[in-house]
């Protein structure tokens, strides 16, 4: 017994040691295999998946031109025989502080008399009335809006403003649906049904009997605003490889840009709300039309869904496609791997909810500040997208010109934030922001070119912000809560928004006050990123525990230094089990030269 038990414990001899385990296969290591940016990857993303973002701009430009309010409006005055007179020329509300109130008329002591030429300072001497015969619109502009067919000035504003409102509680309401959509039935099936959708309530638009019908309507069409962007992005993100997921979320923002631009051509062109409804709902179901046939399914939901038959056909064409040769043995064990990784997905599958962001310190302080600072990027870019053409007498210039501004970020957005990090970058751009909206107080009102100039670097600012902002929710987010992170974010973030039109409306007693509280709010949200531990050199959070130990023991150095810590000095986040550090560093497999035997055994 006891030559026994010491034989036992003589070592093994190298050539009869155990093979190593073989490298755990995932489903990236799959479509790397089959090839994760090849022919296929290309002739869809660029020909199907990005155009089918462009209609997704139109969205979030038409709701200005819809809506929007022409510079100059009159009383419209009485038969001259009457004994009721209006202003000779009344100037525009919007006008840099002009204080001739332009919704009311003057009564004239007798009938046929005139005013007298001091009639500026002497209009205190006549009796107002309202504009109960409606005004008359300026169309250098817009030949029609909502606003000028059912006259929502003045008394009625608030009327017009509920034009842009209702686009956004749509936008509140939507994603809570078609995300369920999405995953129940399929990125192909949801998206069709967002697109069939919206398309029936975009060509009602042209046929609103009145701005309550317009409401609706445009609320309706609202509901799918997130999801006909946000179904073809994830799209990219599920059919590529995690290396070329940065490119896309590029390419996704300047294709959903061109879009916006697009639309700005068209409403120059047609300068009729409602025939440009017509035409930007036509165009975009036209554009739907042709390509959705060749819109795919996610290979991703399918695995999800467990709908392994049909995996495995879509695998095959994309190596086919792809011009890549598959081993027999590859081919033969398809199934079992992808198996296999349907168990492994299903076995790692936990129970969280967004609750779980709250339930410790440090992890409730980083997501309210990451809600304030998505609350602040997406209100201040949408903020900025109303005013500029609201109060302005050439609103499609000024339009173009916030479209144009937006590509520059996307240029060097990616280099800044590795180099400078990801706070430090952040709190340049919010401070530069909201330095240029401040400083709109102290530009003399002659000087409304130097007020463009400031808002335009400003709008600079908040995009370049706003897609460092996606970035730190990704990297701060622990990974089984960070769906759940995102999803709560953009719907409070969207929630909030509902009230930026009516901040945008401020404008109209006082020009520049959206401004100085747009500035107001980009200060405040970079001061809160010293509360933020930067994520920049550090490896991803994976559990709740990673996520609530990251940034917990922050001194007031580590707050004030914003640049990043270098590689060599950083320590990347490891906690959590065994099985999640094999995960982190595990070699990647090559799967065409391991037997789905080797995976299972």
């Amino acid at each position: 017994m006891e030559k026994s038990e010491k034989m036992e414990m003589l070592p093994v001899p190298d050539d009869e040691a155990p093979p190593p385990p073989p490298p755990k296969v995932t489903f990236d290591d799959i479509l790397a295999t089959v090839g994760n940016f090849g022919i296929y990857q290309k002739l869809v993303v660029f020909l199907v998946i990005l155009p089918m973002v462009l209609p997704s701009g139109f969205l979030s430009m038409s709701s200005v031109f819809f809506g929007a309010t022409p510079h100059d409006f009159t009383c419209n005055v009485p038969n001259v025989t009457s004994n009721f007179s209006g202003l000779p020329q009344y100037v525009s509300k919007l006008d840099w502080e002009k204080e001739v109130k332009v919704c009311h008329m003057y009564m004239l002591e007798e009938a046929n008399s005139t005013l007298p030429s001091d009639w500026f300072n002497a209009t205190g001497l006549y009796k107002q009335e309202a504009c109960d015969y409606g005004h008359n619109f300026s169309d250098l502009a817009y030949q029609s809006t909502v606003v000028t067919e059912y006259d929502l000035v003045c008394e009625d504003r608030i009327k017009g403003t509920l034009t842009f409102t209702m686009f956004t509680v749509g936008g509140v309401i939507g994603p809570l649906i078609s995300g369920y959509l999405a995953d129940r039935f399929g990125r192909r099936t949801s998206f069709f049904l967002c697109i069939a959708f919206q398309s029936v309530f975009a060509i009602a638009t042209y046929f609103s009997p009145g701005y309550i019908w317009f409401y609706f309507f445009r609320m309706m069409v609202g509901m799918t605003s997130s999801a006909t962007f946000t179904v073809p992005f994830v799209l990219l993100l599920e059919i590529t490889g995690p290396q070329h997921r940065a490119l896309f979320s590029v390419l996704s923002s300047v294709t959903y840009t061109i879009g916006s631009l697009i639309f700005l051509g068209i409403a120059f062109l047609i300068r009729d709300w409602r025939k440009l409804a017509l035409a930007t709902s036509l165009t975009a179901l036209g554009l739907y039309c042709s390509l959705c046939w060749f819109f795919p399914e996610s290979p991703r939901w399918l695995l999800s869904r467990r709908r392994l038959k049909e995996l495995e056909v879509y695998l095959r064409n994309v190596a086919r496609v792809n011009r890549i040769e598959l081993t027999p043995q590859f081919d033969k064990d398809l199934p079992l791997m992808l198996q296999r990784i349907d168990l492994n997905e299903n076995s790692r599958r936990k129970n969280h909810s967004v609750l779980d962001l709250f339930r410790t310190p440090n992890m409730r302080k980083k997501t309210l500040i990451l809600i304030f600072l998505n609350i602040c990027n997406k209100g201040v870019s949408m903020g900025l997208n109303y005013y500029a053409p609201l109060f302005s007498t050439t609103p499609h210039r000024r339009a173009f010109l916030n479209s144009v501004v937006e590509f520059i970020p996307y240029i060097f957005a990616k280099s800044m934030f590795n180099r400078l990090g990801r706070r430090l970058s952040l709190f340049l751009g919010l401070s530069v922001g909201a330095i240029c909206c401040l400083s709109t107080y102290a530009v003399p009102k002659d000087f409304a070119n130097v007020t463009l100039v400031l808002t335009l670097v400003a709008k600079f600012c908040i995009t370049f912000t706003y897609l460092g902002g996606k970035l730190f929710e990704d990297e701060t987010f622990p990974t089984v809560v960070r769906g759940e992170g995102h999803s709560l974010v953009s719907v409070l973030s969207s929630s909030v928004s509902c009230g930026v039109p009516f901040i945008v409306d401020l404008g109209h007693n006082f020009t520049i006050l959206p401004l100085l509280i747009f500035g107001s709010l980009c200060f405040v949200a970079a001061s809160s990123l010293i509360f933020l531990p930067e994520t920049a050199n550090f490896r991803l959070p994976q559990t709740l525990s990673d996520g609530e130990s990251f940034g917990k023991n922050m001194t007031w150095k580590d707050r004030l230094r914003l640049l990043p810590l270098k590689p060599a000095e950083s320590t990347p986040v490891v906690n959590g089990t065994v099985e999640e550090r094999e995960e982190l560093t595990a070699p990647k497999a090559n799967v065409n030269e391991v037997t789905a035997k080797e995976v299972l055994a």
